[in-house]
């Protein structure tokens, strides 16, 4: 079949982004827990040029605006073929290879998206440092590959089905299967829609889990990564973002490495004084020495919290760089590791997802209950894992 053309999806969110199953709305998700909201030619140049930062040393040229490639997606004249070509020259250096977009063209208008998703995620840590040391890391993106692939494959099968009844059959069927989530348990087509959404977020938070290789190291997801940030209801039916979840776990490490109670202004000054000194005071006393305003930092980790603004990489960074590195490193990594960003984004789609679901009347209960099942994915995710190692030997063996 002849090669789709890209006008379609100009701009950053068109409606294929919606299209999918295990991945259903999940690029959308994940550009919006970015921050990117430009159209698509900025976003393939964003991309291109955070491959291009982590090979520096290549004399490789460098992607810009006025590119060929970047010039007809503008334009709306690009082909998915271009992209592909762009990718695949740009990622010949890499350990990981851009998909192939001629292998999925049945399901061509899921693609980009998805594919760009996968990809920026491989792009923010560079293949040669930190968990992608770990042969399992490549084995890892390799199992997401085939999950897209797998994708693309439902997507097309229900696009060959005319009639409506049927159609609507098998895409409950496949949902079913995907993320075992069931039509009949829910009573409202609102309460369904939220559901799946948050089973495609759990799902993909066991996944990243399986990228830090924590997954594989501990098998109990009482102390999995992302477990921890999961929304809570109290008695009062208050409802805990996930964003407090992050913000909240931080300042109890900092009060671990103090073995001291810290209070919310003392907090936020040793945060400051950190993003000022690239390292923790030495006592409170010392933390009102920072010239930064502590009151300005404050009031974005509380818009942070209460889900009214993303939590920004870099500036997380900056703030909490501690709670993940020994202080010896904190100046040579100036940018965060894959699994800080990782968890970072995750936590920003949790967030929304659920501040979404309650201004559309979801209750708050339903909502906890319904990420409650992280741990159903988290422990099927990694026997999938598992079962896929088994039945890919020529993986295992170049790894």
């Amino acid at each position: 079949m002849d090669e789709p053309n890209l006008g379609q999806m100009n701009e950053i969110h068109p409606a294929a982004l919606d299209l999918g199953f295990r991945f259903y709305k999940l690029p959308r998700k994940l550009l919006t827990a970015i921050g990117i909201n430009s159209t698509l030619s900025e976003f393939i140049l964003l991309l291109a040029k955070k491959i291009e930062n982590v090979d520096r040393a290549s004399d490789r040229r460098l992607v810009n605006s006025d590119d060929q490639i970047i010039r007809k997606i503008r334009l709306g004249s690009a082909e998915l073929g271009d992209v592909s070509d762009l990718f695949t020259e740009m990622c010949a250096f890499r350990t990981w290879q851009f998909p192939n977009f001629q292998d999925f063209s049945q399901g061509n208008d899921l693609i980009c998206a998805s594919a760009t998703m996968l990809d920026f995620v491989n792009g923010l840590s560079s293949p040669l440092t930190g968990i992608a040391q770990d042969p399992r890391f490549l084995q890892v993106l390799d199992f997401y590959k085939s999950i897209l692939a797998k994708e693309v494959e439902s997507v097309a099968r229900v696009k060959t089905i005319k009639n409506g009844e049927t159609q609507a059959s098998e895409i409950a069927k496949i949902f079913k299967d995907a993320l075992d989530v069931s039509y009949e348990r829910f009573s409202t087509q609102t309460q369904l829609e939220f559901a799946i959404q948050i089973a495609v977020l759990t799902q993909f938070a066991s996944l990243s889990e399986l990228l830090f290789g924590s997954a594989l190291d501990n098998r109990n997801v009482q102390t999995s990564v992302f477990h921890n940030y999961l929304p809570t209801i109290d008695n009062t039916c208050s409802l805990t973002l996930p964003a407090k979840q992050l913000i909240s776990s931080l300042k109890t490490s900092l009060i671990k490495k103090y073995q001291t109670k810290k209070s919310e202004e003392e907090f936020f000054r040793y945060l400051s004084y950190f993003e000022e000194q690239r390292c923790l005071p030495k006592s409170s006393s010392e933390a009102k020495l920072t010239l930064l305003d502590h009151a300005k930092l404050k009031k974005r980790v509380q818009r942070w919290q209460n889900g009214t603004l993303n939590i920004n990489i870099s500036d997380f960074w900056k703030m909490f760089a501690w709670a993940f590195i020994p202080q010896t490193q904190v100046n040579q990594m100036t940018s965060p590791p894959l699994e800080v960003a990782l968890q970072v984004l995750v936590v920003n789609m949790y967030t929304k997802t659920v501040k979404t679901a309650l201004s559309s009347g979801i209750d708050p209960h339903f909502i906890v209950n319904e990420f409650a099942n992280y741990q159903n994915h988290y422990e099927k995710i990694i026997e999938e894992f598992e079962k896929w190692i088994i039945m890919t030997p020529m993986i295992n063996e170049e790894s």
